[in-house]
Parts: structure tokens; sequence; C-alpha cells
């Protein structure tokens, strides 16, 4: 059964089929930073041990909520879209971190705003309650059990690799990274709360020098493909291409890929 994410992001990835071929189930995946997860419950799902960490709390919030608790989760997404008032919607993406004190409620409004939007990035854009549908807690219902045993970790750090670096396991580190810009090398400009800092530099000296287990993945573009020398093309039906004229996303690596 194929897994949905129930959360927009403007940087989901499709390369998931590729991936299964190329990662052994042996090994044991930490992802930095997860957001919708589509990348990584399509592993989960196919049996991989992923660990999803986030450095976003809201996020955390709403995965722990809808894991532990989806049916009282549920009916306080539809109590707080019942509630809510379009002319409320302005105020609200400018407060929705702190509109409400309660766990559950805030990771209702959360999600709801996502849902909102036409990307998932909601605080500086254009958010209309019509983009919901009832059939989206249907989603949430049909994801809530295949969830059940999943490890969702909320790490207090906006750079990843310090923990990378000093992690002893000998884990596979699964980084879905935004999309590279050049001459934005070192951060991607973060103007959104709900938008995730990746430091390109610093995931670029760890493909070269670390001998931990780096998975990078960015869309594509002709400034990123030179940043690294292992790497595989994506095209838009999710496959590996060597037609550059082709490619949707790039996956870059630093360790000797197992070949199903």
């Amino acid at each position: 059964m194929s897994i949905v994410t129930p959360l927009k992001s403007p940087n989901n990835f499709i390369c998931a089929e590729v991936l299964k071929n190329i990662i052994s189930k042996d090994v044991k995946i930490d992802s930095f930073w997860f957001l919708s997860g589509q990348l990584e419950l399509s592993l989960y799902n196919n049996g991989y041990d992923v660990t999803f960490f986030t450095n976003k709390f809201f996020v955390w919030e709403f995965w722990q909520h809808l894991k532990n608790n989806h049916e009282v989760f549920i009916g306080n997404i539809k109590y707080v879209h019942d509630n809510l008032e379009d002319r409320d919607l302005v105020y609200i993406k400018d407060t929705w971190t702190t509109f409400f004190d309660d766990s559950d409620l805030r990771a209702a409004l959360f999600y709801l705003l996502n849902r909102y939007s036409t990307n998932g990035i909601f605080t500086r854009n254009e958010i209309m309650k019509t983009n919901f549908s009832p059939l989206n807690l249907r989603q949430l219902n049909l994801l809530a059990p295949l969830i059940e045993n999943a490890e969702f970790r909320y790490h207090n750090q906006e750079d990843f690799c310090d923990f990378i670096e000093a992690d002893n396991e000998d884990n596979l580190y699964l980084i879905p990274a935004t999309e590279y810009k050049y001459k934005v090398l070192k951060n991607n400009i973060i103007k959104n709360k709900e938008e995730v800092y990746f430091n390109h530099e610093r995931i670029f000296k760890l493909l070269k020098n670390s001998d931990k287990k780096i998975l990078a993945i960015y869309k594509y573009n002709q400034f990123v493909e030179k940043m690294h020398e292992n790497k595989i093309l994506i095209d838009r039906s999710g496959q590996r291409t060597n037609n550059r004229n082709l490619a949707e996303e790039i996956v870059f690596y630093n360790f000797s890929l197992w070949v199903r």
C-alpha cells in the first residue's frame, strides 16, 4: 500500500523507487530534516528502518498527535476548521505558532494552514479554507495505523551536520535538501517559519570528507550537478536517467551503493 503524505510541501521528491534499489534494508536511515515525509514514508512503508528528524516543533507535534491519538486529533482538526472564519486567516498567519496553548489544537491549526495553502508555504502566501476537503480527514484516518511504530524525533538545532559528525552510529544519513541556487551556497534563504534551513556548504563538505554514509537529494540544475562527483540523475517519472535534459532531481552519495 502506497503512503501519500497529508502535508503539502514545495520540496517533495520522487526518487523513492531508485533509492529502494540502491539502499539495503539492513541499514538504519536517519532523515534530516523531514517535513511532509513523502520520501521517508515511502521508504518506511517498504520495510526500511527510518527515523524522522525535524527541528520544527510544530511538525513534530503534528506527527506525534496523528500517530498517538489520531481519532481525537482528527476531531480537533474538524473543530478548528469549522470555527475558523475567513476573516481570521490574515491575523492567524502571523500568530499561528502561539495562537493555541494546547499542543493538540496547535498541531491541528498547523495542519489546516498547510492544507489551506497551495504548496505548504502559508505564512506569506495566500490561503483559502476552500483548499481543505473532508477527504483530507479520511486520508489521516487511513494513514495513522500505518505510522503507529514510526519514530519521529524533534532535534532543537538549526544545522544537523554537527549531529551527524558527532554520531557514533553506523547509519545512513538521508538529506532531502531544498533547491540549490547558484551563489547561495552556504544557506538557502528562509523567509517563513515553516521552511527548513539547509547549510549547503556543509552538506557538500560532508559528502566529500566524512566517513559517514551520506545521501543528499536536490532538485536538479546545472550548478548543483557540479558540486559532487558521485551522483544519480532522476527523471520526472522517478527513474534513473543519463539525459540531463530530462533530469528533475539529483541524488548525491559518498559510499558504495547496494544494488538490487
